[in-house]
């Protein structure tokens, strides 16, 4: 294969880097949450429970909790993934009613640029689940369905299976854009040698 033959997937890959780039630059540039969480970087609201809460699941991926508040009618604030592993599901749907009182716990960057509107969202965040608020604790009936501890711990576990899950796919990527580059010049090779 020549360097025209290759031309096309080289741009495609240089143009796949630069939007891995684009976007891991957005990341940084405000909410950063994939990390241990420290208690003065939350904010508290409390609120009255405006749905009846219950365990949601989906064909695929991990079962989740919507929660609707009066006080802040256009969020959810649905625990899910990581933060379902170290959340009391059961007990809450099970205890907790229409019209109760509940606390919830959220990042301080969160209640600044959602709720009060204090500072401006990254262009991502406003395109992106901008209706989603992701609750750190979780109190109600004095009673705590989610504590910090408890998801900073749920963090920590999932990381390391994170990191090798992410080397796993970077070398299987690596391994099939090789296997890509050279098969053409291979086949090419054994029908000049066949001649």
């Amino acid at each position: 294969m020549h360097f025209k033959e290759k031309k096309k997937l080289i741009i495609g890959l240089i143009i796949a880097a630069g939007l891995i780039l684009l976007f891991l630059w957005d990341s940084k540039q405000g909410r950063d949450d994939n990390r241990i969480i420290k208690s003065d970087e939350l904010t508290q609201i409390k609120g009255t429970l405006a749905n009846h809460p219950k365990i949601e699941t989906a064909e695929q991926g991990s079962p989740w909790v919507s929660i609707k508040l009066k006080e802040y009618p256009e969020f959810k604030f649905d625990v899910s993934e990581i933060k379902y592993e170290a959340f009391k599901a059961k007990e809450f749907v099970n205890e907790i009613k229409l019209g109760d009182t509940i606390s919830i716990d959220i990042l301080s960057y969160d209640y600044n640029t959602k709720i009060k509107k204090d500072k401006s969202l990254r262009i991502s965040e406003k395109l992106i689940n901008y209706s989603f608020i992701e609750p750190y604790g979780l109190k109600a009936n004095g009673k705590s369905y989610i504590t910090l501890a408890d998801l900073n711990k749920a963090w920590t576990d999932n990381k390391s299976l994170s990191w090798v899950l992410y080397i796993a796919g970077t070398l299987f990527l690596i391994f099939i854009i090789t296997i890509l580059l050279r098969k053409p010049d291979n086949i090419l090779d054994d029908r000049q040698a066949s001649r």
